[in-house]
């Protein structure tokens, strides 16, 4: 690197201090750190500004700032070398290197990331490379933001954490990733466990292809206790494809991931699906996640909000998928369980006052369907409400229900889905466990009823 003088200063923990000068820092004793000044670096080549290869370390950037000034590539910010413990990184700006912000090691532990803005980090904002033999166990992130961080080519994630054991990440927010061509996952868990998710707000990208935050077990391996609360994805806008939340299992392992008060809203894309559990997706439990007012704006596409492509096992309570649209050609599902033309099932899920409402098609749409089964057995669906669901111009387009297979479905609601008055707005549902009426003149059904459908 080239030799420009940058003070560093640096409180060790019996509280004496010493001055060095220096570009690359290498931190290789137990201490606290207390950066002086922003360090401005030009390597010369692939390099790191900051390694750290002590356990019991606390670096404190003091509010000052780790600027890479040149293009050189392979650049990291920061990189904590593998089986260290006990490091904490804070009160910081990491900006523009040409790959990684924060890079961690496999085979640490108890590693703290606290108030670190991450700044057009080319690559990626944080890693956390954990291996299966040597993972990350009880690190956590926290109150850290990511701006314009993953514009880089061939970049895929702002955030990896790959066999992360007991990660907690809290207070996040990654604004406008990426560049116009990339295609991108912000948040990736990876083979992890027990890790909580929660407060991670994402906005503002404008991209080719996005996923907000994924859940992935790519091998046979366990991918069980993962918690995501409270995420907001929000204004962002693709032309290719958009998925909010994915959970995905190459193997029937016992995912057991909670997903709680997560919402995605107001996105433009070619294509969209709020919420993704693709696989051999096992025992996931759902909990308020909201889908709304999110617009597709190609056609002859397929929108879902909640999409069921192979789990079995799952539990969804209180639910919304609402303010949708679609355009000519397309078709839209409020929640959809299988997929016939990749042959996945949907099997024992079970779903509680969940509802689709006030989605819509634009003339030449095929069908705005609020809740279908297409390929599953033994789903249960209760309590729930399937309204005004509409294509323009096409009475018979929006549907309530549209049930392939043996699945139970008991005191749910379908109203006004532009059919005519008298039809049953509860296709492949058992015409003896629905009340049809024929005017929107019913406060109570009259007799006993198990679902009710009421026309426009």
């Amino acid at each position: 690197m080239m030799k420009i003088k940058k003070f560093i200063a640096a409180t060790v923990l019996f509280m004496s201090s010493w001055f060095c000068h220096c570009v690359e820092l290498t931190i290789d004793q137990p201490g606290y750190y207390l950066l002086g000044q922003s360090i401005f670096s030009a390597p010369s080549g692939a390099d790191s500004i900051v390694n750290i290869t002590a356990s019991d370390v606390v670096f404190d950037l003091g509010g000052f700032l780790l600027n890479q000034t040149n293009a050189t590539a392979n650049v990291d910010g920061i990189v904590v070398a593998g089986g260290l413990n006990d490091v904490t990184i804070k009160n910081g700006t990491i900006r523009s290197v040409s790959r990684t912000g924060i890079a961690v090691g496999s085979g640490c532990s108890r590693i703290t990331i606290d108030r670190i803005w991450f700044e057009f980090c080319a690559q990626q904002g944080l890693a956390l490379n954990g291996n299966s033999g040597s993972p990350i166990i009880q690190s956590s992130v926290s109150r850290c933001s990511f701006f314009g961080c993953s514009a880089g080519v061939g970049a895929t994630t702002v955030i990896s954490a790959a066999f992360c054991n007991a990660l907690a990440m809290s207070d996040i927010t990654c604004s406008t990733s990426g560049g116009a061509s990339s295609t991108l996952t912000i948040i990736l868990l990876n083979n992890c466990l027990d890790c909580n998710v929660d407060g991670v707000l994402i906005q503002g990208s404008a991209i080719t292809s996005f996923i907000g935050i994924r859940l992935q077990t790519p091998v046979a391996a366990s991918s069980t206790g993962q918690r995501i609360s409270n995420c907001i994805i929000r204004g962002c806008t693709t032309t290719g494809s958009l998925i909010g939340f994915q959970v995905d299992e190459a193997v029937a392992t016992s995912s057991e991931a909670t997903l709680d008060s997560c919402w995605l809203t107001g996105c433009t894309a070619g294509s969209f699906t709020g919420f993704n559990f693709f696989g051999d997706v096992v025992n996931i439990t759902v909990l308020r996640c909201i889908v709304n007012g999110l617009i597709s704006a190609t056609n002859n596409t397929l929108n879902v909000g909640f999409f069921l492509n192979g789990a079995s096992n799952c539990t969804f309570q209180e639910c919304k998928v609402n303010g949708c649209s679609i355009t000519a050609g397309s078709n839209f599902r409020g929640y959809l369980l299988g997929d016939v033309v990749a042959g996945t099932l949907a099997n024992t899920n079970s779903f509680t006052q969940c509802h689709a409402t006030n989605n819509t098609g634009a003339a030449g749409a095929n069908n705005v369907t609020g809740f279908s089964i297409v390929n599953g057995n033994s789903n249960t669906i209760v309590d729930s409400i399937f309204m005004t669901n509409s294509v323009t111009g096409a009475p018979g387009n929006g549907t309530g229900v549209n049930n392939t297979g043996t699945n139970m479905f008991a005191r749910n609601i379908g109203f006004a889905n532009n059919t005519t008055g008298g039809t049953n707005q509860f296709t492949g549902v058992a015409l003896a466990s629905v009340s049809i009426h024929a005017s929107t003149a019913v406060s109570t059904p009259t007799i006993p009823w198990t679902n009710l459908s009421v026309p426009g």
